[in-house]
């Protein structure tokens, strides 16, 4: 492995981290079976197998995506190791509502029903000014 590289350094949860490898062979016949792990933990989270011919290089991709927040060790194996930082989603928020019981959405709806409830409160107003008038 020539170069190695995993990026970004820092995720929200549920977004793609990626490691990239270069694999050389100098050798006189082609190098079949090369396997390229990535590990996060301790973990294999993906692996790709490549046939490198004699004197080339190949280019290897893989990903892998963190569910929970935290701090992860992510390493391509026999290349470049880093600690990836998982954050919170920026919407988290939003979807503690849902969890409450409450979606945003069907809040929408109801802000017709306070528009017909404060024209009918007006309207009860005006006819209650206009009866004490008389």
């Amino acid at each position: 492995m020539v170069d190695s590289s995993i990026s970004p350094d820092e995720v929200a949860v549920g977004e793609t981290v990626t490691g990239e490898a270069t694999i050389e062979y100098t050798g006189d016949d082609e190098a079949v079976g090369v396997e390229v792990r990535m590990v996060v933990d301790g973990e294999t989270v993906a692996t790709e197998t490549v046939t490198v011919p004699a004197g080339e290089t190949r280019e290897v991709s893989m990903e892998t995506t963190l569910d929970s927040p935290g701090e992860y060790d992510v390493e391509i194996v026999g290349g470049t190791s880093r600690t990836v930082v998982v954050t919170e989603n920026a919407d988290s928020g939003s979807a503690n509502v849902e969890a409450a019981g409450v979606s945003l959405a069907s809040l929408a709806g109801a802000r017709w029903v306070y528009l017909l409830l404060l024209a009918i409160a007006a309207a009860a107003l005006i006819s209650g000014i206009r009866i004490l008038r008389e």
